[in-house]
């Protein structure tokens, strides 16, 4: 049943759920397409999904404003195992793909997770010179999978704010293997904290080098650890080349369903092994990140992401759930996710450094009592 919005040029969905809209059939899943590869679970987490309004109308209408300050495209509220809130700005709807932004390292986490808890990677202290071929003889072959989940690599960041040729290879055109595995080292790995794209393009591509010697590739095992488990939609993984790996920083295009279905893996034990979301969720050494997840227990009034020149983001107030964990896209792409109180917060909108990140989620917690 369709309900009418607070803002009449705008989807308002409660106590019903709209239909995925009627999508091209696929040729083969998890198949290559020019530069790109198309996944598709089969819209089971849709049918599944069950409706229930918690909300008055009042606090709808924060919620959508709040979320409408930086340019509102998606908001979605899920709390133990019901959609309470689905609503859509003007152009968007439940079957619009959106772009996620580094919400796709959060999904490289899951995979590197899964990839070890089948014995495919060894450990999260294992050297990346043991899959990675280039490395293995370079002291960088030295840097392990945990110091490229925490960004304590050492890897030299380059900035995209100064649009440095390597930074803007890496999220364009068909090099960003190749200028990640050219990277240098800039300091002693583990030493500091250095959030760049650089450390999750190359722990992608150990993952996937790991991947390719038991006879897979990282978009198939995306496709069959996450997307058909878990029934999500047709989705679009963006590759470098039409041969080349994926932006595994990146490049990761779903509809808001589907990355609440993903994000909603932390609050299930039958799709990544408890243990491994637990050491996600710990605290690095730089204490407002995880395992390639922010976190929020940390707080600062503004979150840094390592460039010097380049924008963080305000967040004004802590968090309501001192265990709040955040997949951080840029420009206010988010996924907030409470293990503790159940809670999924799915907001997309149009990219802004200005989008502040505690007041959506502190209005919705507060609304439902839990904090």
């Amino acid at each position: 049943m369709m309900h009418r919005s607070v803002n009449p040029s705008r989807r308002l969905i409660i106590g019903g759920l709209a239909s995925a809209a009627a999508l091209p059939p696929l040729t083969a899943n998890a198949s290559s397409t020019s530069a790109e590869v198309w996944l598709d679970g089969g819209y089971g987490f849709d049918r599944a999904l069950v409706a229930e309004n918690r909300f008055s109308a009042e606090a709808i209408e924060e919620a959508v404003r709040l979320s409408a300050l930086t340019g509102h495209k998606a908001l979605l509220v899920w709390h133990d195992g019901k959609l309470l809130l689905e609503h859509y700005g003007d152009g968007t709807d439940s079957s619009s793909l959106l772009p996620g932004f580094s919400m796709a390292k959060t999904v490289l986490g899951l995979m590197t997770g899964l990839a070890i808890s089948k014995g495919l990677v060894s450990d999260l202290d294992a050297p990346v010179g043991r899959y990675i071929d280039e490395w293995q003889s370079d002291p960088r072959g030295e840097i392990t999978l945990r110091h490229l989940m925490e960004m304590r690599s050492g890897l030299h960041l380059y900035s995209l704010a100064r649009q440095e040729p390597q930074a803007m290879a890496m999220v364009s055109g068909p090099h960003a293997t190749a200028t990640a595995l050219e990277t240098p080292l800039a300091d002693t790995p583990g030493a500091s904290f250095r959030y760049a794209n650089v450390n999750s393009q190359i722990l992608g591509i150990a993952v996937s080098r790991a991947l390719e010697r038991s006879g897979t590739t990282y978009p198939a095992a995306l496709q069959d650890w996450l997307w058909q488990p878990l029934g999500l939609g047709r989705s679009r993984l963006e590759l470098e080349s039409a041969n080349g790996y994926p932006r595994f920083f990146a490049g990761l295009d779903a509809r808001a369903r589907d990355w609440l279905g993903l994000a909603s893996v932390f609050l299930r034990d039958d799709i990544v092994p408890p243990q491994w979301l637990d050491q996600m969720a710990q605290a690095s050494p730089h204490a407002p990140y995880g395992l390639h997840v922010w976190r929020g227990q940390a707080w600062a009034p503004r979150r840094h992401y390592g460039d010097p020149a380049g924008p963080s983001v305000p967040v004004l107030q802590p968090y309501r759930l001192d265990d709040m964990l955040v997949w951080d896209g840029a420009g206010g792409q988010r996924a907030y996710v409470s293990r503790g109180a159940g809670l999924v917060i799915i907001r997309m909108g149009q990219a802004s450094w200005e989008w502040e990140d505690s007041a959506l989620p502190n209005h919705i917690i507060q609304q439902l009592g839990l904090g």
